[in-house]
C-alpha cells in the first residue's frame, strides 16, 4: 500500500491478471463453442522475471489454475507468446496494437499459426489490437 493507502499491485501481478483475463475469456460460451476441439498449451514468457506462465486447454476450456515454470527454452508450445511487461501490459490495456508490439519484434509468437488465426478470427485477439474484449 502506498501513503494514501491505496493498494498497489506489482508488475508481475497485473502481468499475471491481464493473462488470467485473457485466458478466462475462454471459458465464456462465446468462445468456447470456437475453442471445444481444442486441446492445446497456451503459454506466455517474460524475460524480466524468467517464468513463463502456461495453460492447458482441454476441450477448449482453460485449467483452473495458471502454471507458472522458469522459462525453458527447449519446451514448447502450442502457442508461445513471448514478450516483456511493458509491451504486454500495453497490449492488455489497449494502448499498443499487437501487430505494431509483434512487427517491431516486441512481442514474438511461437507455434504454429493455425491456432493464432483461430484466436484472431474469433475476436479473442484482434491483429490490430491483441487486448482482451471486454
Amino acid at each position: 500500500m502506498n501513503e494514501s493507502g491505496v493498494r498497489i499491485m506489482s508488475v508481475e501481478a497485473e502481468v499475471i491478471a491481464g493473462i488470467e483475463k485473457m485466458v478466462g475469456k475462454l471459458s465464456e460460451e462465446k468462445y468456447n463453442k470456437q475453442f471445444k476441439k481444442w486441446n492445446k498449451t497456451m503459454a506466455f514468457s517474460f524475460k524480466e522475471f524468467n517464468k513463463t506462465w502456461w495453460v492447458n486447454l482441454t476441450a477448449g476450456i482453460p485449467d483452473e489454475q495458471l502454471n507458472e515454470t522458469e522459462i525453458d527454452k527447449s519446451k514448447a508450445y502450442d502457442i508461445h507468446f513471448i514478450t516483456d511487461s511493458k509491451t504486454w501490459l500495453g497490449i492488455v490495456n489497449k494502448e499498443i496494437k499487437a501487430m505494431d508490439a509483434f512487427t517491431s519484434r516486441d512481442l514474438k509468437i511461437k507455434g504454429k499459426m493455425r491456432p493464432v488465426r483461430c484466436l484472431i478470427k474469433s475476436g479473442l485477439i484482434r491483429h490490430t489490437t491483441l487486448a482482451v474484449k471486454d
